[in-house]
């Protein structure tokens, strides 16, 4: 089958593999398919800025790319489902928000993540494919992920088994290392940013907060802003974004972790309900799950975790690569010991209540030598009968249950909403957008480290 390609030729539209332009009239795109059984042409719309207002694009041509219904929403943006024409390769399409089309700052923004992406090359961070704008609008073209991500996962589907956490935790620093030595610092690390595909390979997302550190100019953040997801901000992020580095990312991703293994986030809403303490607790409080349950790890992924989440960054794993060392170690010591946690407050009193035994509620890694297993369960169900004596007293749960989604905290008349359209394709971090999404004012901080003011532009 021989494919001919006609498009309205404009300077802004991308054209990839020397397609050959034909006359059309303006507004519509054409391609013809000539085969033995039938010869014919399909006629397409042109996309118009006008159109990003719809949820289903099919029928609309950008450049070489079919587009068809949208993915997810984000605060800078929209992702739609499309097809290289050529390639018969399916992708997605990510555009700027037509509401941030005329908006110097966000189109920075976003021009700043199609260059950070278009840097990156690695198994997992997704991976960009093109990128241009087309009636003004800018967007680029990501390979099309199946699956969901961390946050709606999690949400559906509780918490996560340790030995998959690890995984999934080691993966993604291997990613931020990637990151990390070519000068980029994701500044948003949580779990709506991490994809998990079908398959099982976590997916690095979103860039639009990274910030270069190989950046000269004072660039678009100004020491008077804060940009992150607060459940899962470092504290020296809070208090100064320009100067967010690898260990930041780092803090972010232990927060994530705990999100995995907890089901909720690190300081919850229902203790921590305003941004002054949700910035307290990132500031001062270590998460209240790590502490109920710290006897329930292996030593070594207790130490690594709570090195991640340290308050002080020269107390973290330096950067991500040694991070890497000490969580190979973890895996590697799978055989030889157990991987269990600790059912929190209430729930592991009822079970023990109930005289179901102890050693049922570890998880362990598989082996083939039965003799290893039960010696295992021995030792879990010895370690969890020490580590009930000194839990199963405490009976409160700062919110174990029900799983709480993160909140982002944004400008005034901005509502976020954490979580894809739909469920199995690939995400944005979501809100609807506005001029500063995912902007706000710097806390004014007393030196004791409690916020004591907040500022909105």
């Amino acid at each position: 089958m021989s494919l001919d390609v006609v498009a309205p030729v404009a300077p802004e539209h991308t054209r990839v593999l020397g397609a050959k332009p034909m006359p059309t009239s303006v507004g519509a795109a054409r391609y013809c398919e000539a085969s033995s059984n039938s010869n014919g042409c399909v006629e397409l719309a042109t996309f118009r800025s006008t159109d990003l207002h719809r949820d289903d694009l099919s029928g609309v041509a950008l450049g070489p790319y079919d587009l068809g219904k949208k993915l997810g929403q984000g605060g800078m943006g929209t992702l739609f489902r499309a097809l290289h024409r050529q390639l018969g390769k399916p992708c997605a399409v990510k555009f700027i928000h037509p509401a941030m089309a005329t908006n110097g700052q966000a189109i920075s923004r976003f021009l700043q993540e199609i260059q950070a992406i278009g840097q990156l090359n690695h198994p997992h961070i997704v991976c960009a494919l093109d990128a241009g704008s087309c009636d003004g609008v800018h967007y680029y073209a990501t390979e099309l992920l199946e699956g969901q991500d961390l946050q709606r996962l999690v949400s559906s589907s509780g918490p996560m088994a340790l030995d998959k956490s690890c995984s999934i935790v080691r993966q993604i620093l291997d990613a931020l290392a990637h990151a990390h030595e070519r000068g980029l610092v994701h500044r948003d690390i949580k779990p709506s940013n991490i994809f998990l595909t079908e398959s099982g390979h976590a997916k690095l997302l979103d860039f639009g907060l990274a910030r270069s550190t190989q950046q000269t100019s004072p660039g678009l953040t100004t020491t008077e802003q804060l940009l992150g997801t607060l459940d899962y901000l470092a504290p020296e992020q809070a208090e100064n974004a320009t100067q967010a580095t690898a260990e930041s990312d780092i803090y972010s991703l232990g927060l994530t972790w705990i999100y995995l293994l907890s089901g909720h986030a690190p300081f919850p809403d229902a203790q921590y309900s305003t941004m002054v303490s949700k910035l307290r607790g990132q500031m001062v409080d270590q998460p209240a799950w790590l502490a109920r349950n710290a006897r329930g790890l292996p030593s070594d992924v207790r130490e690594l975790l709570t090195a991640m989440i340290a308050k002080h960054p020269q107390e973290r794993p330096k950067n991500c690569r040694e991070a890497i060392v000490r969580i190979d170690g973890c895996l590697a010591n799978k055989t030889s010991s157990t991987f269990k946690l600790l059912a929190v407050g209430s729930a592991l009193t009822a079970v023990v209540g109930l005289g179901l035994p102890l050693a049922s509620l570890s998880t362990t890694w598989s082996t083939s030598d039965q003799s290893s297993k039960r010696a295992m369960h021995e030792q879990t169900a010895s370690e969890l009968a020490q580590a009930t004596s000194d839990t199963a007293g405490d009976s409160t749960s700062d919110s174990d249950s029900p799983a709480v989604p993160p909140v982002e905290v944004n400008v005034p008349g901005t509502h976020r909403e954490d979580g894809s359209v739909a469920d199995n394709v690939q995400t944005l971090s979501s809100s609807k957008p506005t001029a500063n999404a995912r902007v706000i004012g710097r806390p004014v901080t007393k030196s004791s480290g409690v916020t004591a003011k907040q500022l909105f532009p």
